[in-house]
């Protein structure tokens, strides 16, 4: 790119972090070797009891910049607190326990500045648990998805690794913030909205290292708490109320593959990891499953054939869970639970 930073795009780059001053490093120094230099860096310590202010002393790039809140604000309180501080044309929120190859920016900056009617990136993936690494490469070449067709995308594969994304500032001011009302799920709200509404390309060869671990915070909400459950069943029910009939339709088919994912991951936690989540009844994911099948669309015999075959597997998770000594049964299901559509 353009060696004369007058003439490049400036990026602000959000680092949101609470307690990860041994992790955060890290991805600080993952920004700072990035080829792309015209960069603002924001970090934003979420009132940490350890050692992240020291960690920041150590630094002496202009670029950085490290607020610590004076009350902690939750994590998306604290996204939007970066948002509203940004200067940049387009934001990069990358978490701190996580990492960028040193050419992920320009190779992103280069594409939205060559595609001004693009609004949003994201990327492929690294997925890092210790010592197992899984790449996640959707496509072999950058692809543009009009509207609403990276929604589609959104929903039936996943594609958005929430720290890859990078987002026009202007697309904030149209949609929003991160809505504080999910705060277990906002990022997957925010991502069918502008999905829904504008352009997103998908970089191929721009790659994040996304680490999962016990302290990830979508670990810790799905795996350990209830609360991540019922944000997407509240998001998904006001999603599809908002859509009008024809989206609907065109929509139909992805809404139902997600639909149907989810429930799988519902009871596959209810049946086998209700041991991490202390306090929850198993009657809490035979409702929340439910409250998912009565969102799908089904206008087709197939459809419907496929929400009756699903309410029986409903049935039978309401058998396990109250008929004691069925304990080999579960194990048999796990494959067909965690398959994907």
């Amino acid at each position: 790119m353009n060696s004369n930073l007058c003439f490049e795009p400036l990026v602000t780059i959000c680092i949101p972090t609470y307690n990860r001053a041994e992790m955060v490093q890290k991805t600080i120094q993952s920004v700072l070797d990035q080829t792309y230099k015209n960069l603002e860096i924001i970090i934003l310590d979420d009132c940490s009891t350890d050692d992240t202010g020291e960690v920041f002393k150590k630094y002496l790039d202009p670029r950085l910049i490290y607020i610590k809140n004076k009350q902690n604000l939750g994590q998306f309180g604290n996204v939007n607190k970066g948002i509203d501080l940004s200067n940049g044309k387009y934001i990069h929120i990358l978490h701190s326990d996580d990492r960028i190859e040193k050419d992920f920016t320009e190779k992103c900056i280069s594409f939205m500045e060559k595609h001004p009617n693009v609004a949003m990136t994201c990327s492929s993936a690294r997925v890092i648990r210790g010592t197992i690494i899984e790449p996640h490469q959707y496509f072999n070449k950058n692809v543009i998805f009009q509207a609403p067709d990276g929604l589609r995308q959104f929903l039936s594969n996943g594609l958005i690794f929430t720290p890859s994304v990078i987002v026009k500032k202007e697309v904030y001011e149209v949609v929003g913030k991160f809505s504080q009302e999910f705060p277990f799920a906002g990022d997957f709200n925010q991502w069918l909205k502008i999905t829904k509404k504008f352009n997103v390309a998908y970089i191929h060869d721009a790659w994040l290292e996304y680490n999962i671990h016990e302290n990830t915070i979508s670990n810790e909400y799905l795996q350990t708490k209830c609360g991540g459950y019922i944000d997407l069943v509240k998001i998904f029910t006001d999603f599809i109320k908002e859509l009008t009939f024809e989206e609907r339709k065109l929509l139909s088919k992805e809404i139902n593959q997600r639909l149907y994912r989810y429930v799988r991951r519902f009871l596959s936690t209810g049946i086998f990891g209700l041991h991490k989540i202390p306090d929850i009844s198993p009657n809490f994911f035979i409702g929340q499953s439910l409250s998912l099948l009565d969102l799908l669309i089904n206008d087709t015999i197939s459809e419907h054939f496929k929400k009756f075959t699903y309410q029986i597997l409903v049935i039978f998770f309401i058998i396990l869970s109250i008929i004691p000594g069925i304990n080999g049964l579960p194990q048999k299901l796990r494959g067909w639970l965690l398959i994907s559509e």
